[in-house]
């Protein structure tokens, strides 16, 4: 069974200002619980090896899916809409890790063709009427 976490955490960057976050993991078990244990192993390994989480003081898992089968239809999770400006911001799309065998892929418009170093603008991915 696949259970997807979403998780928030916060504490203070290198400067002293208060950071917070959300992140989501995903991990294979045969019961929730053992998810959860193994998901909590995985953040500590991460904070060991990695930068990622410097500075964060806690991590609260905000809910946990169980997954039984993949749609062919997708699912959608973990949505958050801020209001106002958008904050700024650190944005990592998957952990420092090879061990896995996961890729991440950018997505770039069909249309859009530009030289490799240079600014661009980016076009959405879906337009509503």
């Amino acid at each position: 069974m696949l259970y997807l976490g979403h998780f928030s955490f916060h504490g203070s960057h290198q400067e002293g200002e208060q950071q917070y976050g959300f992140f989501n993991c995903v991990i294979e078990a045969d019961s929730v619980e053992r998810a959860t244990e193994l998901i909590r192993v995985h953040i500590q390994k991460v904070k060991a090896s990695d930068d990622l989480f410097d500075g964060v003081d806690e991590i609260y898992l905000d809910e946990i899916i169980e997954i039984p089968e993949v749609s062919s239809e997708g699912l959608i999770t973990n949505y958050i809409c801020i209001h106002g400006d958008m904050p700024p911001l650190l944005r990592c799309p998957i952990e420092n890790t090879e061990s896995t065998g996961a890729e991440c892929y950018g997505w770039i418009s069909d249309e859009d063709e530009h030289p490799e170093n240079e600014a661009y603008e980016i076009k959405p991915f879906v337009e509503f009427p």
